[in-house]
């Protein structure tokens, strides 16, 4: 299955929410579709695993996906491989900080999960950062559909 195909599959399904909030103001604005550009763990520069990264989010919800162009399995360490990777779940903004709350994950420890983040939106650029599995994690973000 082609990449923007299973992208706007998990764009439907990202926006079928039935509680609908009001759009969050700066610094924290996050409605759209984003694209993964960097990602450090404790400083150090992730690879990416040769996969395009997606993050599209509603006003309610939110879903990434992330699949390589040449199909090979996604290497995730000690977490799996996975042919695709896909999560979702709801989310809250407050002032600077983004939480979000897993409902589905190809990676069933991560369901009911909850992340807080930190979170600053600058035009098309998205910078978030939080601890989890035990480091710190920042990432960036670019937004792909205004």
């Amino acid at each position: 299955m082609r990449f923007g195909m299973v992208a706007s599959t998990v764009a439907i399904l990202a926006g079928t929410g039935s509680s609908i909030r009001s759009r969050s103001t700066a610094p924290c604005d996050v409605v759209g579709t984003w694209e993964l550009v960097t990602s450090r763990a404790d400083g150090n520069l992730n690879s990416l695993n040769g996969a395009r990264w997606l993050f599209i989010v509603n006003r309610s919800h939110w879903a990434q996906i992330a699949q390589r162009d040449d199909a090979r399995p996604i290497d995730l360490g000690d977490f799996g491989r996975f042919p695709v990777y896909a999560s979702a779940g709801t989310y809250t903004v407050r002032a600077d900080t983004f939480v979000t709350r897993t409902t589905a994950s190809v990676m069933p420890d991560m369901r009911g999960d909850s992340l807080k983040y930190t979170c600053q939106v600058t035009g098309v650029r998205w910078l978030r950062s939080t601890h989890t599995f035990g480091m710190h994690l920042e990432e960036e973000l670019r937004r792909v559909v205004p």
